[in-house]
């Protein structure tokens, strides 16, 4: 299976290909299910990433656990970090990476208040 055809339109038939990956050997149906994430007093949707068809479709607010066993969320435009718009912005975002990773705000549920640290990265 390509990722390409796999990230897709949702409730599709995916190509399975032999060990040439030229020759179609048969298919696989994705039936991803839509999740309606549940939305916090702000309006921000909040739930487990592993519940998205997608990257686009993850909530605002993703679950995390932190550093210290705190069980929260944080923001996915935290967890994504800066988005490279040109292959050479991305070289440049890569090399100014610290090698032991980042820390972002673990978040209540509020998506305001912050209730600790994730570690995103790093070894």
């Amino acid at each position: 299976m390509l990722k390409k055809d796999y990230l897709g339109e949702l409730g599709h038939n995916v190509p399975l290909y032999d060990v040439d990956w030229k020759t179609i050997i048969g298919s696989f149906h994705i039936r991803a299910k839509i999740m309606n994430y549940p939305k916090n007093k702000n309006g921000q949707t909040y739930g487990s990433a592993a519940d998205a068809a997608s990257p686009e479709t993850e909530p605002e607010l993703i679950s995390a656990i932190g550093v210290d066993g705190t069980s929260g969320y944080v923001l996915k435009k935290d967890l994504d970090g800066e988005q490279p718009k040109s292959p050479e912005e991305a070289i440049a975002i890569q090399n100014s990476r610290s090698p032991g990773g980042r820390d972002i705000p673990l978040y209540n549920v509020d998506g305001e208040a912050i209730i600790g640290v994730f570690h995103v990265g790093g070894k």
